[in-house]
């Protein structure tokens, strides 16, 4: 149970409380090593040393597997429980957790007869679900509302009640509409587009949807959707102002709404809008997104640490490496970046890049080294891993080792469980090029000569062989070939 880590980590200090006292509570004769599992998981271990420490052979045993499901349910029990307020926190969760658990004390009450209670407790519930737009929930509310006037024989206010009901029926349907028409922008795949240019077509089909239904709209959560899927959408074709309009609309529509406005929210559009100015050479307005987005993320370590390497990523881009060491050195101080291994990698990888454009040539291969040691499977794999360390071995004139390494590197790609990189073209390039410097003993002079014209696609930087400033090609391939040739 991968997620029970996950869900531990997640908790505040007063839910650790709460789930605390209910495995007091629950007694039985696996009290304690349900206990010890949960103070095992909070310090960080992972699951496998966690059932050894207990007494487990392993982490798959069916035994062990049950022992995480009740320690699961025991947690659950106890965020169910727990009353404690997250309105600044998330004010969109916390109001609509309140909303469904009013619809089951409601209905509870009811079914005591107590139909006045129930309808003072529906009737504040609703203003909290129509303050947040919680169409669904006030939708149910008013059902479980209707009862009375069926009950009393009150045909106005029944009939008041339905076309209500059938209104937010409506509503419902539009945002659950643009959830799905974002979830397909977001994902070429759930619309099956065959080509770049098919999902651009089939994708300003549903932007325009969505953007006709906005503007007869005063939703919040309808703009959200709209804003934050035509900034993806955007990014995806590369149309990087359009992106980076949508993003601004959509960090102004987070900090001034009620029920968007989180500090998780704000940090994730301004992450967004660093990688956006980055694309476009933006590098000191990427630092100030970044910049903002660490200093908000304090208590949100993944983010925290995504800031973090988009901040040194701007620094590395402006050429200032002290500023971009430094920030990467803050992040790996934390002891909570452990928990977060690939993130960890791509900080350790930027070192490594920062070393070999300095030539500190034996730091850059010890970062390097650590970096394998974080990414040694498939899950983790990251070309950028592999470039750097050619990159590193062609500067130093190991040739068998870069050879060794290439090998490696072709193996990994054709790995059908490999997470494919979606530049294709710009990666198989680089490849071709390696293997004619390593294989064919080229110098860099004649690599320029003779395979000019692929080297010009890179150099031009356009379409398919378009380069990331964020992505995996952490030292430029073609700027690469030009400073060892010069």
């Amino acid at each position: 149970m991968p997620g029970l880590s996950n869900l531990i980590q997640s908790l505040s200090k007063y839910e650790i409380r709460i789930v605390r006292l209910i495995i007091q509570v629950n007694g039985n004769r696996e009290r304690l090593k349900r206990d010890q599992l949960f103070e095992l998981l909070l310090e960080g271990k992972d699951e496998e040393a966690a059932a050894k420490e207990i007494g487990y052979s392993h982490s798959r045993i069916s035994s062990f597997i049950n022992l995480c499901q009740r320690l699961q349910d025991d947690i659950l029990k106890a965020l169910l429980l727990t009353d404690q307020e997250n309105e600044e926190e998330m004010p969109f969760l916390q109001a609509q957790f309140d909303c469904r658990r009013a619809l089951l004390q409601a209905d509870l009450l009811q079914s005591r007869n107590c139909f006045d209670e129930a309808d003072a407790l529906i009737e504040r519930t609703l203003r909290v679900a129509r303050k947040s737009e919680l169409f669904s929930e006030q939708l149910l509310l008013n059902d479980l509302r209707r009862n009375t006037p069926a009950i009393q024989q009150n045909a106005e206010s029944f009939r008041q009640l339905s076309r209500e009901i059938m209104q937010l029926h409506d509503c419902q349907a539009d945002v659950l509409r643009a959830r799905q028409l974002h979830y397909e922008l977001l994902t070429p795949e759930l619309i099956q587009s065959v080509s770049l240019a098919d999902f651009q077509s089939k994708g300003m089909q549903r932007l325009n949807e969505m953007g006709k239904k906005i503007s007869s709209s005063s939703s919040n959560r309808m703009s959200f959707y709209y804003h934050l899927s035509a900034m993806n959408f955007y990014n995806t074709l590369r149309s990087f102002p359009e992106a980076g309009e949508h993003g601004h609309h959509l960090l102004s529509l987070i900090r001034s709404s009620p029920i968007l406005h989180t500090e998780s929210n704000v940090v994730a559009v301004s992450i967004e809008l660093s990688g956006i100015a980055l694309a476009q050479g933006e590098n000191a307005q990427a630092a100030e997104y970044a910049q903002q987005a660490l200093e908000m993320s304090d208590s949100l370590y993944e983010q925290q640490f995504q800031a973090a390497r988009m901040l040194a990523l701007a620094h590395f881009r402006n050429g200032n490496h002290l500023a971009a060491t430094q920030v990467i050195s803050q992040a790996l101080g934390n002891r909570k970046v452990a928990q977060f291994p690939l993130l960890r990698a791509r900080l350790e990888l930027l070192t490594a890049a920062i070393a070999l454009e300095e030539k500190a040539y034996k730091a850059s291969a010890n970062q390097i080294a650590r970096c394998g040691d974080l990414v040694n499977d498939h899950r983790g794999w990251m070309p950028g891993l592999f470039l750097i360390d050619l990159q590193l071995n062609l500067e130093r004139g190991m040739m068998d080792v870069a050879a060794h390494r290439l090998n490696a590197f072709r193996y990994s790609v054709r790995r059908p469980e490999t997470d494919k990189t979606p530049n294709d073209k710009r990666l198989g390039t680089i490849m071709l090029l390696l293997n004619k410097l390593i294989r064919s003993n080229l110098g860099f002079k004649q690599l320029d000569i003779q395979e000019a014209h692929r080297i010009e696609l890179l150099r031009r930087n356009e379409d398919d062989f378009w380069w990331n400033p964020a992505g995996y090609e952490l030292i430029r391939f073609d700027k690469w070939l030009m400073r060892c040739n010069a």
